[in-house]
C-alpha cells in the first residue's frame, strides 16, 4: 500500500477536499498507522459534518505526534449545521484543546476551523494537568 511507502512518512502537506470516501478519519488512522510526524499541513477543505466524526484518542495521538507548528484545517462547507457542528466539534476537540482567536503572528501547533463567512477559530492543547500527578 503507498502508506507504507518511505515518501509517505516524509509528506510536509495533505490536503482532502470535499471528504466522503475515504473519511478523515480513515486518513488520520493511515496517518498513525504508518507512523507519519513530518506533517506541517493537513486541511479539509469542504468539510461535511462526518468529517468531524474521527475518534478523539487517534487525533490527539495524531495532532501530539507533528511537528511544533503543525497546523490542522478544517473549512467548511456552506450547508454545516451550525448546531450538529459544535456537537461533533466539542466531542472531538472540548476535553484535550481550548478556542480561542487565531494569532497568525505566532507560529504553533493548533487546529483551524474556518467559516464561509471569514470567521475563524483556533484550538491548541490544554495544558494537562493530570499529568503532574498532584496529590
Amino acid at each position: 500500500m503507498i502508506c507504507n511507502a518511505p515518501v509517505f512518512k516524509a509528506l510536509k502537506s495533505f490536503d482532502v477536499k470535499e471528504p466522503t470516501f475515504p473519511s478523515v478519519s480513515t486518513w488520520i488512522e493511515t496517518f498513525v498507522e504508518a507512523e507519519c510526524t513530518s506533517l506541517e499541513r493537513f486541511e479539509v477543505t469542504d468539510a461535511i459534518l462526518s468529517s468531524f466524526e474521527i475518534d478523539k484518542k487517534i487525533f490527539l495521538k495524531f495532532f501530539k505526534a507533528q511537528r511544533d507548528n503543525f497546523i490542522f484545517i478544517f473549512s467548511l462547507a456552506f450547508e454545516t449545521d451550525w448546531y450538529d457542528f459544535t456537537k461533533l466539534l466539542e466531542n472531538l476537540l472540548g476535553e484535550h484543546f481550548e478556542c480561542g482567536e487565531i494569532d497568525d503572528s505566532k507560529q504553533k501547533k493548533a487546529v483551524h476551523v474556518h467559516f464561509k463567512t471569514g470567521m475563524r477559530w483556533e484550538y491548541t492543547l490544554r495544558n494537562d494537568l493530570t499529568s503532574l500527578h498532584i496529590p
